[in-house]
């Protein structure tokens, strides 16, 4: 915890705060729909944007066939809530990883290396799915720049329950 407020007041701009948009579970198909990346000051490194796959806004729905009836009608809300329900042929929109990758290394060029990576869930989710999905891109190197990994509610007002 009071590494990661040092991190937080001392190097603003290289302490990250990561946040998906995701299924996961046991059961779901991984699947990224949107990210968004912001500095300790508040300033986007990635603006929220849905995550271009290259593929079309159908397979997506595809994917969740298997699943059992619940876990479908979950998996199809989530993904038309992002997609849209119209046009399922078409690809998906956004960014790709690789702009992504692009984005993340011009942030760094302008401000310095990552030092510090705080995710929005208590678990590992968003910093599993950002390392997962920048290796992807072959992109890696700027990731493991940010030396040090914490979940928000790791905070001492969270874990008593307060919003």
């Amino acid at each position: 915890m009071k590494q990661t407020m040092e991190a937080w007041l001392k190097y603003p701009s290289s302490t990250i705060v990561v946040d998906f948009e995701c299924m996961v579970g046991p059961g779901f198909p991984l699947l990224l729909i949107q990210v968004a990346i912001a500095n300790a000051h508040g300033d986007w490194v990635v603006p929220t944007t849905p995550i271009n796959h290259r593929i079309s806004k159908r397979e997506p729905l595809e994917r969740g066939n298997k699943l059992g009836p619940l876990q479908r009608t979950m998996w199809e809300r989530m993904v038309m809530k992002f997609n849209g329900a119209d046009n399922r042929d078409e690809t998906t929109e956004g960014l790709t990883w690789k702009e992504i990758a692009s984005i993340i290394d011009d942030y760094i060029q302008m401000n310095g290396e990552l030092k510090t990576f705080v995710a929005w869930s208590a678990l590992p989710t968003d910093y599993n799915c950002l390392r997962n999905s920048l290796s992807t891109s072959s992109q890696m190197r700027l990731l493991t720049r940010a030396g040090s990994h914490y979940s928000l509610f790791d905070f001492p007002h969270r874990r008593q329950g307060a919003p």
